[in-house]
């Protein structure tokens, strides 16, 4: 499995406007050069052979009142959210997807998969992808309301390998995977099973109301997660939603944790698999309001953990769409709550988003 051991969060960390290029602050910037460099001449030939070719950049500049990296210090800098580029092709009845993450200065593999029909309303997906288990974290980056996701969003937003069996049933898509779970090729694999219902006509794999094309939508969604490598309870339920009605978007996500059982007897710190929102049942809920029906967006999203530090957190966001979600700036403001002296405040972010 990819990613997973590096889960167990310092929550508030994220709930602030932490960019998640953060935990990479010595970036090795000629590398990163070379690797730019490399993906400009491959988007001069994205049509070559029929191979599809795309690429995102994301980036910001953040302010904290209290610094995530060096508590009780402030921070004020730029920083990458997301360089990435995908490659996409078919052979027969075959789709094959290659994507990298150069967020961090070297380029990681991040989807590595063949998906393939079965039959009209079934398909299968084989290889290292984004399993379905919240919509917050299935969401592409540049379709996201705020800078940043949820926490519990940025957390589900890894990649595992597997093998995935979706199905549209009428208005209903069910997903289902078998993983490898947090032990990677360990014998404990994990599986989510997914449903999303479209309730009132369809909505885009989007956040808020642009894009959403200005009709009355609904789509609910819930999902069971369970990975047998937890040392107790590792099970995951999940519950979301999306509304759209003209210019207006609601949103709303809720999640209940099993006690996993990691828990350091010395410190009482949570280092089991989901960290610290191990039983725990964090929610969200968004609103935002097209000022512009072309252009602005105003958006509000309240989160809270229901974590050993009470963590919550307000985030205001104005997005200015120049050319819809391939081309916007975002502005967002947050006010973070927390019993932690040294995790409580204010943070400004600013962020762009560029994608080809």
């Amino acid at each position: 499995m990819t990613e997973r051991p590096h889960r167990a969060l310092t929550l508030p960390l994220v709930l602030a406007l932490a960019p998640a290029a953060l935990a990479g602050g010595g970036e090795d910037w000629l590398t990163l050069d070379r690797e730019l460099a490399s993906l400009e001449a491959s988007l001069a030939t994205q049509d070559a052979g029929g191979v599809k070719v795309g690429a995102l950049l994301r980036t910001n500049y953040a302010w904290f009142e209290e610094s995530p990296v060096a508590p009780g210090t402030h921070y004020s800098g730029f920083a990458f959210d997301n360089i990435r580029a995908f490659f996409e092709g078919q052979v027969g009845q075959v789709t094959g997807h290659l994507s990298f993450e150069a967020q961090s200065g070297t380029a990681l593999v991040l989807d590595a998969y063949g998906r393939m029909p079965v039959t009209d309303d079934v398909r299968v997906t084989a290889g290292q992808y984004l399993p379905a288990v919240l919509r917050s974290a299935l969401v592409d980056p540049q379709n996201q309301l705020f800078i940043l996701r949820t926490t519990p969003g940025a957390f589900w937003h890894t990649r595992d390998q597997g093998v995935e069996l979706a199905a549209t049933l009428d208005r209903v898509l069910v997903r289902a995977s078998f993983l490898n779970g947090v032990d990677g090729v360990g014998d404990d694999a994990a599986f989510v099973v997914r449903a999303d219902w479209s309730a009132v006509s369809t909505v885009p794999w989007v956040e808020g109301a642009y894009g959403s094309g200005r009709q009355t939508a609904l789509i609910v969604g819930a999902s069971y997660y369970d990975d047998a490598g937890a040392l107790e309870d590792g099970d995951v339920i999940s519950v979301d939603a999306l509304l759209t009605t003209d210019r207006f978007s609601l949103g709303g996500e809720f999640q209940s944790y099993g006690d996993d059982g990691g828990v350091d007897p010395g410190s009482g710190v949570k280092n089991g698999i989901y960290g610290n929102l191990s039983d725990t049942s964090p929610w969200a809920a968004s609103a935002s309001f097209m000022v512009d029906p072309d252009k602005y967006e105003l958006a509000v999203r309240y989160e809270t953990l229901d974590d050993q530090y009470d963590a919550s957190a307000v985030t205001v966001g104005l997005n200015a769409y120049l050319d819809g979600h391939d081309l916007m700036w975002q502005l967002n403001v947050s006010q973070v709550s927390s019993d932690r002296s040294d995790q409580d405040g204010g943070a400004v972010g600013i962020g762009l988003t560029v994608h080809i």
